[in-house]
């Protein structure tokens, strides 16, 4: 669980240069369920990123 809270900060911090490999975590960041921490590092992407879209999309998916 530390480790969904430690890409959630490193986005947060560094921005566009984490975007890309933010989104090739997203599977694997899903795959424990959603928990407490998820739903922490997904609002810490979601303020930094504009793929809003993408994300809710992937919930969709993931939530069939």
């Amino acid at each position: 669980m530390e480790a969904l809270a430690c890409v959630g900060s490193l986005a947060k911090a560094m921005g566009p240069a984490m975007e890309e490999h933010v989104r090739g975590l997203l599977d694997v960041m899903f795959s424990a369920g959603l928990t407490p921490t998820l739903v922490e590092a997904l609002e810490s992407i979601v303020s930094r990123y504009s793929f809003v879209h993408m994300l809710l999309s992937f919930l969709v998916v993931f939530c069939r």
